[in-house]
């Protein structure tokens, strides 16, 4: 919802049913992935997810990224365990092991 005031916590919003679903992509981020799967890159989306929103987010991305298959996405917490030549995140910080 973009009328919330700046400083606004977020996560009880995140646990309310379609509010993963409803959210649209970054600008242009769907043309990125595009392109890097059509340069021949290998391309997984990785999401931290509470469980109750692992159904809606994986919604969204079939909806905005049909190319990107089922076993291209993992709902992991640790990003700090995942190896790649790119990542690129919506979070502030990603989180490891101590977090």
């Amino acid at each position: 919802n973009n009328s919330l005031p700046k400083g606004t916590d977020v996560y009880p919003f995140m646990k309310e049913p379609s509010f993963f679903k409803d959210l649209e992509p970054y600008p242009f981020a769907c043309e990125l992935i595009q392109k890097l799967m059509e340069d021949g890159h290998e391309v997984f989306i990785a999401t931290a997810s509470l469980e109750e929103s692992i159904m809606d987010k994986y919604a969204s991305f079939k909806k905005h990224f049909p190319q990107v298959k089922f076993e291209q996405i993992l709902m992991i917490k640790r990003k700090d365990l995942l190896q790649g030549d790119i990542l690129l995140d919506d979070a502030i910080r990603i989180s490891g092991k101590d977090s």
